[in-house]
């Protein structure tokens, strides 16, 4: 935006009291009787959506920066839109034409809102006008569902007073559907009123010095009353709700208006956020809350930030003291994991000094051998007494691992039947190991049934 330079003697000229108001409030959509050209006064100033510290930033002014008052809403000075805010109007509504720049409302459209909105902010739920049908405006993008539209006639921003210097008057014109500002010109007069639109001569209003209410002309000798200090405009919580359309999906709060040691409002609520989603004894709970203190301590925000800070501080001390019961609990079982290891690993050495020495518990034990009796066709199998030959038990079963071990000494697992038509006892194999036939004197190996010739030296182990 155009920085201007005004002389002082300029300033003392226009701030000079008068007895006339500045105007009644206004609706929306009207002007006041009086516009002027003026500059901002401090750094990090917000235009808002409506006269309110509630209603959604849409323009972050800095100091020189240049605006167009044309009327005002009790503290707030309402302003043409700043560089950067634009309005939507829905795609519907809007007949596109020729390369897409320009749209009209369509005529079976009675009246179209108009929401104004920038890049500064998700917010776009305030209709400042409406459009009617037949319109043309002047398309610069898309968003979602919406026209991005150069902002109408009847779209304004506000800025709170203390702001703003006013600084000479000008006059507004409407020329097809947009506002034009009007400089002075060299031959114009006191008392000269505006000329037609259509209409040639001077269009600068001159009337009576700048009201006193809105004498907003002050000396600025001292940095601070610009910066930080008392120049800095109300914070905000997300506002603006729409008649129609999308509602608000930005942040709970909107950019802050002031810095803390070189960070922003906003970027610190982004750190909390950030941090938020990661696990508890990872958040940099001590870091957030040196930020937020600065913050309190500083008492450089508004009171809606204020309050914004005040509120996460309370959560974070809760946080840092859920973390700090984490990190102990934590401590407290590597302690106690640390003393039972020695336990553990004893226990460990137990077992498999058990699992080493454990007798092995057959069903049955003994030499495998064919059978001369059929079974199904198929040749039948058994357990036998090594020094005699003599069966201990049939097998119901063979496969191609049991016949491979033909002649061995085994141990065989299994659920005992009777066969009562060839009257014999017969094992079901589920599992078949080789055995050393000593390891029953030993011990370390049982069975429910065994050889005659090894059943002595299976008793004297038992």
């Amino acid at each position: 935006m155009p920085r201007l330079m005004i002389a002082p003697a300029c300033l003392a000229a226009l701030s000079i009291a008068a007895s006339a108001t500045f105007g009644e409030d206004l609706a929306p959509d009207q002007m006041g009787p009086y516009q002027f050209s003026a500059i901002v006064n401090a750094d990090n100033v917000y235009a808002r959506s409506d006269s309110s510290e509630n209603d959604y930033p849409v323009a972050k002014l800095s100091k020189g920066d240049a605006l167009t008052v044309v009327g005002n809403n009790g503290d707030w000075l309402k302003v043409l839109p700043p560089d950067g805010v634009y309005c939507l109007v829905g795609k519907a509504w809007i007949d596109a034409r020729g390369n897409g720049a320009v749209g009209r409302v369509r005529e079976d459209a009675t009246a179209v809102n108009v929401r104004i909105a920038s890049p500064l902010s998700k917010s776009y739920g305030k209709v400042v006008t409406q459009v009617k049908a037949g319109t043309d405006v002047k398309i610069i993008g898309q968003q979602e569902e919406y026209y991005q539209i150069a902002p109408p006639a009847g779209a304004f921003a506000y800025v709170h007073k203390r702001f703003v210097e006013l600084v000479k008057r000008v006059t507004v014109v409407n020329d097809h559907g947009q506002l034009v500002v009007n400089q002075p010109g060299a031959n114009d007069k006191p008392g000269d009123k505006p000329a037609d639109n259509n209409g040639g001569g001077p269009k600068l209003v001159v009337v009576p010095p700048i009201p006193a209410g809105l004498d907003t002309a002050k000396p600025t000798t001292e940095p601070a009353d610009s910066g930080v200090a008392g120049k800095t405009e109300p914070g905000q919580l997300a506002g603006g709700t729409p008649t129609t359309g999308p509602s608000d999906t930005g942040p709970a709060t909107q950019p802050a208006v002031a810095a803390v040691e070189d960070e922003s409002f906003e970027t610190l609520e982004a750190r909390f956020n950030a941090a938020t989603k990661l696990p508890l004894a990872e958040q940099p709970i001590d870091d957030l809350i040196g930020r937020y203190q600065k913050v309190v301590d500083a008492k450089a925000v508004p009171s809606s930030m204020m309050q914004i800070a005040d509120f996460r501080l309370k959560g974070l001390t809760l946080r840092k003291e859920a973390a700090e019961t984490l990190k102990q609990a934590s401590a407290e079982r590597q302690t106690r994991e640390q003393a039972q290891m020695p336990l553990r690993e004893e226990a460990k050495e137990i077992t498999q000094r058990m699992a080493a020495n454990e007798s092995k518990r057959y069903t049955a034990v003994g030499t495998l051998r064919a059978s001369s009796l059929p079974s199904n066709g198929k040749t039948l199998y058994r357990l036998t007494d090594p020094a005699t030959g003599r069966t201990v038990i049939y097998l119901s079963d063979a496969n191609a691992d049991t016949v491979s071990r033909e002649g061995t000494f085994v141990g065989v697992r299994g659920p005992v039947t009777d066969d009562t038509a060839r009257q014999i006892k017969l094992i079901t194999p589920q599992s078949i190991e080789p055995v050393d036939p000593a390891d029953l004197a030993k011990g370390t190996v049982s069975s429910g049934m065994v050889p005659p010739s090894l059943a002595s030296t299976s008793e004297a182990a038992r």
